[in-house]
């Protein structure tokens, strides 16, 4: 990221964001609420776009290339919105085929068919870790 910067209106929510984060490198956000880290990563996986400034994920332009950039990417908000009534196999027929296959994979083999029929939500976000 170089010079990223996000505003609205009068409100700057990141003011300049330098950061390079080499191969093999684990980072994490850290910081104080309305410090600017969702808008980062929203930002860096095209779901915002900057007042200004550039970023790369992996080599890809997060906003000309954001397809690419985010192929190798996975982000689970914490306040992941999903409908109610949205099962984790429901919702992996609606995602490419490739998460289908892997869903499918995953369920398969770890035994995780009661899982399944759950609330998306719950498998997303840990809660009721034990199937009922």
């Amino acid at each position: 990221m170089h010079g990223l910067t996000k505003r609205y209106g009068p409100l700057t929510a990141l003011n300049h964001l330098n950061l390079n984060v080499v191969q093999g490198e684990v980072f994490g956000f850290l910081g104080l609420n309305g410090a600017g880290k969702t808008t980062a990563i929203r930002l860096l996986l095209d779901l915002l776009r900057p007042t200004s400034g550039k970023a790369f994920i992996f080599g890809h332009d997060c906003w000309a290339d954001g397809l690419a950039a985010r192929a190798r990417v996975g982000y689970l908000p914490g306040e992941l919105g999903l409908y109610p009534d949205l099962t984790a196999s429901k919702f992996s027929i609606s995602s490419p085929a490739s998460t289908t296959r892997r869903w499918t994979n995953v369920v398969a083999g770890n035994c995780l068919t009661d899982w399944s029929c759950r609330s998306a939500t719950c498998v997303a976000s840990g809660a009721n870790t034990a199937p009922a």
